[in-house]
């Protein structure tokens, strides 16, 4: 039969203890008392994890203190029950049952489940057939660990057969090459070569072995997870491979410093969950600037992106492509849009891009509307591509869709209409102000805002809880919940239920010293 991806194969074969893992993450389950075979329940994963993982994922499954609370506050908000612990227990359950299993939370995982889990990823083959992962579960009974992997093995058809390597007895599914099995105090389950990489650090050098991830491990000790990219090896490691068509030295410009790793913490509070990551800092991060044009915005947007320096970034993206392998793939693209369009990449395409923000308004079908705003460093170039692409859009459209020109607001430029929508797109220039727009009303309130979403007191709290910097992406909650509400009227208790405990979500990223600090803020109600 047809080989099965490791990474497809991880998550099909191990549906009942990693199911366990992540939602256990999501809400408190409630701590069962160690067993008597052995086992440490607070033992770190990363102990077994081979030493030259390039990217490692760890998490508290079981969380205590200050997260703990945190957790607990954020499920009962989000589920809307006043024990969480018990609503997870009977989705763990569910998703066991579908997956087809006879095992039961209950009965054959809260037993033997540890404090902290992990994934490794040894080897990151880019077709995804060769990759080798490992995911490293700690717990607190082995004799119930080894019931349950047993368990799992004799529910498959055929069952899975026992092997040992190196005197750590395993079950494997031949199908698709994955393995389980009890490791010290581990339940590990992965790809065959993934298992037996953890076998060999159990007795050898692990991942905590490793000074560099020792080091910025220490920053994750209190949070709910953490996670490591060993950006050195992991840039050689898809260079060698060849598949890559920006090349390793160009890779590394992406990636930040090869010498400093990419590390990431999840952090939960009552009222938000923060995801920050730690990265070298590239020459593009440097010269980076917060969007001036997200709080410029329409001030009732609940999407607002911003990406500055947008026709800079596409060139210096073609530049790099074009250095290496992929020059025939950079020459062939401009030629294709030069004879679609007219218009020629490098002297009209790109020199009418610059910062670029995208927004969506509106809580209803009805008033739902948007686009994205371009201040244009060229308008003579934006101008050229408005001029061209009203002829190649009357040529491609459809049948019932008209294109002609536009004056919204003193932009000139073109719109198009199409049938069964109520509105118009339109695709202006004012000054150096480029806008493409759904709606008369929306492109309006993009060109001159009666207010602005730097205006906006939900913006602001959102711009705070980032810790410093302007977001680059904002959401606001409540419009959405209505609008998936109002598509969904069957589940609309539900939608409005899950998605009105959140308020906003802002990202944004700023430099400290020699390294830049990303940041993702989900805040609660």
């Amino acid at each position: 039969m047809p080989r099965v991806s490791p990474l497809s194969s991880l998550s099909r074969r191990a549906v009942p203890a990693l199911v366990a893992v992540l939602l256990a993450l999501a809400a408190l389950v409630a701590a069962g008392c160690g067993g008597g075979g052995g086992g440490d329940e607070d033992a770190d994963p990363a102990k077994i994890a081979p030493k030259n993982t390039l990217i490692w994922l760890t998490a508290q499954v079981r969380p205590e203190g200050d997260q703990k609370e945190a957790v607990d506050a954020i499920a009962k908000k989000v589920l809307g029950v006043n024990d969480p612990g018990k609503r997870i227990e009977d989705l763990i359950n569910r998703s066991i049952r579908d997956s087809g299993s006879k095992m039961t939370y209950e009965d054959d995982i809260e037993p033997w489940l540890g404090r902290r889990a992990g994934l490794a990823v040894t080897t990151l083959d880019t077709t995804g057939d060769e990759s080798q992962v490992a995911a490293i579960v700690a717990v607190k009974d082995t004799d119930k660990a080894k019931d349950a992997v047993n368990e799992l093995g004799d529910q498959e058809t055929p069952k899975a057969p026992k092997r040992e390597y190196d005197g750590v007895e395993y079950r494997f599914d031949a199908d698709d090459q994955s393995a389980a099995g009890v490791v010290d105090d581990y339940v590990v389950i992965g790809t065959e070569r993934a298992f037996k990489a953890a076998v060999d650090a159990s007795k050898g050098e692990g991942l905590t072995d490793n000074k560099q991830f020792s080091d910025a491990a220490k920053d994750g000790d209190d949070k709910l997870g953490f996670a490591f990219v060993d950006t050195r090896a992991l840039i050689t490691s898809l260079g060698a491979q060849g598949r890559v068509p920006i090349g390793p030295q160009n890779l590394q410009q992406l990636l930040g410093n090869a010498n400093q790793p990419v590390t990431m913490t999840l952090d939960a509070k009552p009222d938000n969950v923060t995801l920050e990551a730690i990265s070298g800092l590239t020459a593009q991060a440097r010269k980076a600037r917060p969007s001036e044009l997200v709080p410029e915005l329409p001030g009732d947007a609940w999407l607002a992106l911003g990406l500055p320096n947008l026709g800079q970034l596409l060139k210096q993206t073609l530049d790099q492509i074009g250095s290496g392998v992929g020059a025939g793939i950079v020459q062939t693209a401009e030629q294709q849009v030069r004879a679609v369009t007219g218009l020629d990449l490098n002297r009209d395409i790109i020199p009418a891009l610059g910062e670029m923000a995208v927004f969506a308004e509106g809580s209803s079908i009805l008033t739902v509307g948007g686009g994205v705003v371009i201040q244009t460093p060229e308008p003579a170039a934006a101008r050229r591509v408005l001029d061209r692409l009203q002829p190649l859009i009357a040529r491609q459209a459809g049948e019932g869709v008209t294109v002609s020109d536009a004056n919204v607001a003193g932009a000139r430029g073109l719109k198009i209409e199409i049938p069964r929508l109520p509105g118009t797109i339109n695709a202006v220039l004012r000054g150096d102000r480029l806008v493409i727009a759904y709606t008369d009303a929306a492109t309006r309130r993009a060109l001159s805002p009666n207010k602005t979403l730097g205006d906006s007191p939900q913006f602001q709290q959102a711009t705070s809880s980032l810790g410093g910097g302007q977001p680059a992406l904002y959401v606001a909650f409540a419009p959405i919940a209505e609008l998936v509400a109002a598509a969904s009227p069957e589940a609309a208790a539900q939608i409005r239920q899950y998605l009105g405990a959140f308020t906003t979500l802002a990202a944004g990223s700023r430099v400290q010293g020699d390294k830049q600090l990303a940041r993702i803020v989900l805040n609660l109600k």
